[in-house]
């Protein structure tokens, strides 16, 4: 059996043996056929789509933040609104309690006590500020006798 080789077959080129010179050559590299324009372009779009996305990223942080101190501001009114009526409503209690009817009724109901017969008003005697009468001032109490008789009444006073 003979082998027929086929009519259009291809053998791979030989490889030519390397010379001094083709040792010195550097290796061949590709080059980019792209413009330098096109690669600066596209590094100004990334650095403009960058700066879009953080400012879109603040504007909607920020609006979230407004968001929650509205809310805050919302509570913090009606607090201070429920505040008021409480303070209104003990004022209303307090003017109540104080009231003198409420006190006379108090104090004789509760208390037992009673209204005097007749009430009796003490007057001072007037002064003036240039004239001093020792009858009227507090070195009357230096005789002992006299301090004797007020002293009982001051110790049972506060």
């Amino acid at each position: 059996m003979t082998a027929i080789a086929a009519p259009h077959a291809r053998h791979a080129p030989r490889k030519r043996p390397r010379s001094r010179a083709d040792e010195r050559r550097p290796a061949l590299r590709s080059v980019s056929t792209r413009p330098v324009r096109s690669t600066r372009r596209r590094g100004l779009l990334r650095f403009v789509a960058l700066v879009a996305f953080t400012s879109l990223f603040s504007a909607v942080a920020f609006h979230v933040v407004m968001a929650e101190r509205g809310f805050e501001l919302q509570r913090l009114r009606s607090e201070i609104d429920t505040t008021q009526l409480d303070y209104e409503q003990l004022r209303l209690e307090v003017a109540g309690l104080s009231a003198p009817e409420r006190i006379e009724a108090e104090a004789t109901e509760r208390l037992g006590m009673v209204r005097p017969e007749s009430i009796t008003y003490l007057e001072a005697p007037l002064v003036s500020r240039g004239a001093q009468d020792d009858s009227l001032t507090s070195s009357t109490l230096a005789d002992q006798e006299q301090w004797a008789e007020v002293k009982p009444h001051l110790d049972a006073q506060p």
